[in-house]
């Protein structure tokens, strides 16, 4: 099952875990976890909302283990999806 873009947006809200979300002329997104103050620890591009959503899920995970969200966060990881993650610097 795929997340939905807005219930992942709003929990990881709850769970006071940044993001950002870019807009491409050329079709795709780009997705970030954290924010420029603090720095990002993974970002991606993608296709379509739905890919934003399980990314940010996978990769929320992952990196905050300890949080709300990875914790108690209802949005489901759709089988099979493998993020391409790479750190920013």
């Amino acid at each position: 099952m795929t997340p939905n873009l807005s219930k992942v947006l709003e929990q990881l809200v709850a769970s006071e875990i940044a993001f950002q979300l870019d807009g491409f002329i050329c079709g795709y997104l780009g997705v970030k976890l954290g924010d420029p103050a603090n720095g990002f620890v993974a970002s991606t591009s993608v296709r379509a909302p739905d890919d934003a959503a399980a990314w940010l899920v996978d990769a929320a995970r992952r990196h905050f283990p300890e949080s709300e969200f990875a914790l108690t966060g209802s949005a489901k990881r759709e089988p099979g999806f493998a993020p391409s993650d790479s750190a920013a610097g």
